[in-house]
């Protein structure tokens, strides 16, 4: 693994050296801890976007009893399935769905460092949104490109390794051994992208593809004789063709 990020290294020397600077990369994100380049308090992030547009949160010391969080999920009106976080930590480490009380206390003794409790946000449509601002500019910019490489992205946020399965932005339980959020492959994942930029954002418009954010397609006979204990999903479960990306306008 270390070999893999070796040439990434180099490269940072070489930038810190131009820059001159160590930490040339904390100018990104100015107002975010680090830059936001690794370690950044989740707690403190949240601070910084107005409450509407992110899901009720709760931050908890490392040492806290089940009664105080019981009554500050009351309180908050935060209600089981849950998203349970370390305030600090990278590439999805230690992120978890919690379904009930059970769960959460065994999360916080295995955890045992500040963390918060999130609700569940189970929208059917999920959005993708790149912004840029050059720092002698007012205004920025959403990018499109990026952001559909983003949303077809195969990187295993647990093993740090590019690997098409459950736990990359581009889910594909259907081939993945191990089990995450569901069973070993479970015909499950995106059936869609969808990405828009600035351009696009005042015209009304966006860039969307049916099936998979890589093109990936999916045959449901295939499958279904490859993985046998799923045959009761027959007649339920179709094929889903690769279509390119396509600009959707109002008209």
């Amino acid at each position: 693994m270390w070999a893999a990020y070796f040439p990434a290294s180099v490269y940072y020397l070489y930038l810190s050296i131009r820059a001159r600077s160590f930490h040339f990369y904390s100018a990104t994100n100015p107002g975010i801890e680090n830059g936001g380049m690794f370690f950044e308090s989740k707690k403190d992030v949240y601070a910084l976007i107005p409450n509407e547009f992110y899901p009720p949160t709760l931050h908890f010391a490392a040492k806290v009893t089940e009664e105080e969080m019981d009554m500050k999920m009351t309180e908050a009106e935060i209600s089981y399935p849950l998203v349970a976080k370390p305030d600090r930590g990278e590439r999805g480490w230690m992120v978890k769905i919690i379904r009930n009380r059970e769960e959460r206390n065994r999360y916080v003794q295995l955890l045992d460092r500040p963390f918060l409790l999130q609700s569940f946000v189970d929208f059917p449509v999920e959005l993708s949104i790149f912004y840029v601002r050059h720092p002698l500019e007012n205004k920025g910019k959403i990018t499109l490109e990026h952001a559909r490489r983003f949303e077809g992205d195969h990187y295993d946020t647990y093993l740090k390794m590019e690997r098409p399965g459950g736990r990359c932005l581009c889910a594909h339980w259907d081939i993945d051994s191990t089990e995450t959020s569901f069973a070993p492959f479970t015909p499950y994942g995106t059936v869609d992208a969808k990405v828009v930029d600035t351009k696009m954002a005042k015209q009304m418009s966006f860039a969307a593809r049916w099936g998979s954010g890589c093109g990936t397609p999916f045959d449901a006979e295939a499958f279904l004789n490859a993985r046998p204990q799923f045959d009761w999903l027959e007649g339920m479960l179709f094929s889903r063709k690769s279509y390119p990306w396509t600009n959707i306008t109002p008209e």
